[in-house]
């Protein structure tokens, strides 16, 4: 995935979750923020997961820019990124063979990362939405 791709699949995956009534009530509880380095491509994606001054009706708020004051960054490539959001990595697993390189405070994240795992359903549904079906993983 190249990166003007990257920006459009996640951004659309996270506007899609942000306003999902399934997600929104255990992602509301996380109040961490997160930023995403995508090293292959130079792409910076942070995400406030429980934002409380998301928009109405929103769960989160995110933005494409320089890494913010995170409570965690995580870095690797777009390919690890794309399996971390259909939910097939172990993150744990990739932090100790350094495929995923982390800042910040570990522990808590890996504590709320359970309560994406919901969420993890939507993005093949974004992917095969965007006509991108080659890219779901099975």
């Amino acid at each position: 995935m190249d990166k003007n791709l990257c920006k459009k699949v996640w951004g659309t995956y996270l506007d899609r979750l942000a306003g999902n009534p399934a997600a929104a009530e255990k992602i509301s509880r996380m109040k961490i923020k997160m930023c995403f380095i995508c090293a292959d491509h130079d792409l910076t994606l942070n995400v406030f997961f429980g934002d409380p001054e998301a928009p109405e009706g929103k769960c989160l708020s995110y933005s494409f820019d320089e890494k913010n004051n995170a409570d965690l960054v995580l870095t690797q490539d777009s390919e690890g990124f794309h399996r971390f959001w259909h939910g097939r990595q172990d993150v744990i697993a990739e932090l100790v063979r350094g495929k995923i390189k982390a800042e910040g405070d570990v522990g808590r994240a890996l504590k709320v990362l359970p309560l994406l795992r919901p969420a993890f359903g939507l993005y093949p549904e974004v992917l095969q939405e965007m006509g991108l079906n080659e890219m779901v993983l099975s």
